[in-house]
């Protein structure tokens, strides 16, 4: 196994990826293979996890684009052998209206994606990047400063200094590199905060995911490995704060008397609550830094899109890359079309999320109607709910 004591100062390599996460080391690895030499620096080693280890409250819902990815990094395999749930079905509805449910077989696929728990996709990925003679993983304490030169960049960590042809920010919402860099942010904080409960379904795991929207906020339910499930139960702050102090028997109580009959019977396991945030950065490159992720944008997780939109920047940004010559992988020429690719469509599907948050959110009987006549239309136009699962697949 390589060293993970901290560097010798001045050390230098083609790629600096600052967070060690899902998305920041499916970079390493796809930069690996087109021959990069890579370091990450990472705060905290993730955690060993195997099949009999306790279900994880943050999960993803990885559509087949991502699953494409992470199976040409050979990662994927190893991911489905710890655990994940396939689902083949999705369905949303208003209260009681007739759901309009995607299915596999409508776009020709034999599932829609697979639920899986974040720390065990990081785990996989972190444990690959180990093993690969390009990538050097490095565990961090504080990263100091960031000096820009027309062609490197030079990060100060923990009084060490990394040189890079290029520093690619995969830290996360509140990225340090990206205040280093100067890039300013715009967004808000949600009305609504997301109780999460991992809940035991006492059946074998289910091969759908739902959300019923509701003017208070959707209710979904998403399966997962081993008979278990994630319910995320959208609500005003207040609300949910009140429920995250409930004793489990009375969350059950209020869950079973909110949620819909699909859910059956199921024990509580663990709860937990999160804020909704959006955050989109004013830029994705300055000079030879580039964001990637949640460095660069926070989505409404509404539709569950989020770690499949930072799938889709590292597709980006290694295939603008790939065209490039060995002189000018890095260049403004090669960010600048990284940057034109991702930031459009980032922005596109937040402002999308956000148009069906607000309009499930009204409760004038005027945009109720419209709502019901436009799920009743998706439901009667074949081609519609094909496209749109296509989307939401990534294909």
């Amino acid at each position: 196994m390589k060293s993970q004591q901290a560097p010798c100062p001045h050390k230098t390599t083609q790629a600096l990826i600052v967070g060690g996460g899902m998305v920041g080391c499916a970079t390493a690895l796809m930069l690996a293979q087109q021959g990069k030499r890579v370091t990450i620096l990472e705060r905290a080693e993730p955690k060993a996890i195997s099949a009999q280890s306790p279900m994880g409250l943050r999960v993803s819902a990885l559509n087949l684009a991502s699953e494409k990815l992470l199976s040409e990094i050979d990662c994927w395999n190893d991911i489905v052998g710890v655990r994940a749930c396939r689902y083949r079905r999705l369905a949303v509805w208003e209260d009681q209206l007739e759901p309009v449910e995607f299915h596999a077989d409508d776009i020709s696929q034999t599932h829609l994606g697979h639920i899986v728990e974040n720390d065990v996709v990081q785990m996989v990925l972190w444990q690959r990047c180990l093993q690969h003679e390009l990538i050097d993983c490095q565990l961090i304490g504080s990263v100091e400063s960031l000096m820009q030169q027309h062609n490197h960049s030079e990060l100060t960590v923990d009084g060490d200094v990394y040189r890079a042809d290029l520093v690619i920010a995969c830290d996360g919402g509140q990225s340090r590199i990206r205040q280093l860099a100067g890039i300013g942010v715009e967004g808000w904080q949600y009305q609504q905060h997301a109780l999460v409960v991992g809940i035991d379904t006492e059946q074998a795991s289910q091969d759908i995911t739902w959300q019923q929207m509701s003017a208070t906020g959707p209710k979904a339910f998403l399966p997962l490995a081993q008979g278990k499930g994630s319910l995320v139960w959208y609500h005003h702050a207040d609300e949910i704060a009140q429920l995250k102090k409930l004793p489990h028997p009375q969350l059950l109580s209020a869950i079973r008397q909110a949620f819909p009959d699909q859910l059956g019977h199921f024990a509580i396991e663990q709860v937990a609550s999160f804020p909704l945030t959006r955050q989109h950065a004013q830029a994705y490159v300055d000079g030879r830094v580039v964001l990637l992720g949640d460095s660069a944008h926070l989505i409404n997780p509404l539709a569950g899109q989020g770690v499949n939109l930072g799938f889709k920047d590292v597709r980006a940004l290694i295939d603008v890359m790939a065209d490039a010559d060995e002189a000018n992988w890095a260049s403004d020429k090669i960010l600048t079309a990284y940057q034109r690719q991702r930031k459009f469509d980032n922005l596109a599907m937040m402002s999308a999320m956000d148009a069906i948050y607000a309009t499930f959110s009204n409760a004038r009987p005027s945009v109720k109607i419209a709502r019901q006549f436009g799920l009743n239309l998706i439901n009667k136009l074949p081609m519609a709910k094909r496209l749109a699962t296509q989307y939401a697949c990534g294909l």
